[in-house]
């Protein structure tokens, strides 16, 4: 299947109250903190696919006693960008030699102590250039197999009662966005730079300081994620056509996409 991702360039003001005391009166008068708009627009289409065979038995133990054994592959590559203009973050690959120094009194990185071309990229890789999984930005993952076993059982063999279990393993694959979050705002592709004190008449017209780029990696493990299900219930018939029933049912998950925190370290200063 295909995704088609497009990122807008449309750019953001934010009022605070800097210039004012209120938030918006500062609106009103045109008077933005700051302003923040994407370099440059992103088109990243992506493409995919799945393979998932499936293997069922049932098997008749006995007379009042069916057991049902079952097995998935669930194989879910990553998507590929198309235009190969998808990039992540690793902290395996960040260089803290390079890494730029911060201004204790402002917290705004200090010039001269990087390279305003390059320090962005610090970590980055790039599909289909230097990404450690070719033209994607996490791993494939290839062990991810769900089996499942059901039972039914009538223990008088009356068909007046049922008592039903199982256990299953299930895989799901992560929404098309999970790898590319954020992709208007990945170098070296597109940035949002941030210019400070400055107008609605004239956005460009405040201050552009040396920032970080915001930047949100998605886990190179690329692990999918896993489902765990059972249930166990109890069926009688105690009138004519009236049932009781009760059961347990219950699941837990592992690996549910996220951004990692990745807390890289200390800042240099």
């Amino acid at each position: 299947y295909n995704n088609k991702a497009d990122y807008q360039t449309n750019g953001n003001f934010t009022f605070d109250g800097s210039a004012t005391g209120y938030a918006l009166a500062d609106f009103l008068t045109g008077r933005a903190f700051s302003y923040l708009e994407n370099t440059a627009p992103l088109n990243m289409p992506n493409t995919a696919w799945r393979f998932e065979p499936y293997f069922q038995d049932r098997i008749k133990l006995k007379r009042n006693l069916t057991v049902g054994l079952g097995i998935r592959y669930a194989l879910y590559p990553p998507m590929v960008p198309v235009n190969n203009n998808n990039s992540n973050w690793s902290p395996a690959l960040f260089d803290f030699s390079k890494a730029p120094k911060l201004d204790p009194a402002t917290g705004q990185l200090i010039p001269g102590t990087f390279d305003p071309a390059t320090y962005f990229l610090n970590g980055v890789f790039v599909t289909g250039k230097d990404s450690p999984y070719g033209r994607r930005i996490v791993k494939t993952r290839y062990n991810d197999f769900g089996p499942r076993i059901d039972m039914a059982w009538d223990p008088n063999g009356k068909g007046k009662s049922a008592i039903r279990g199982g256990f299953g393993t299930f895989f799901d694959a992560p929404v098309g966005n999970y790898y590319d979050c954020c992709g208007g705002t990945k170098p070296p592709f597109s940035q949002q730079p941030t210019i400070f004190n400055t107008t609605l008449s004239n956005p460009g017209g405040g201050t552009l300081l040396p920032q970080a780029t915001t930047f949100q990696p998605t886990n190179t493990e690329g692990q999918t994620t896993h489902i765990l299900t059972w249930n166990f219930g109890v069926e009688h018939e105690i009138l004519p056509r009236t049932r009781f029933a009760v059961s347990y049912v219950g699941n837990h998950g592992y690996h549910e996409p996220q951004t990692p925190d990745v807390k890289i370290g200390r800042a240099h200063v």
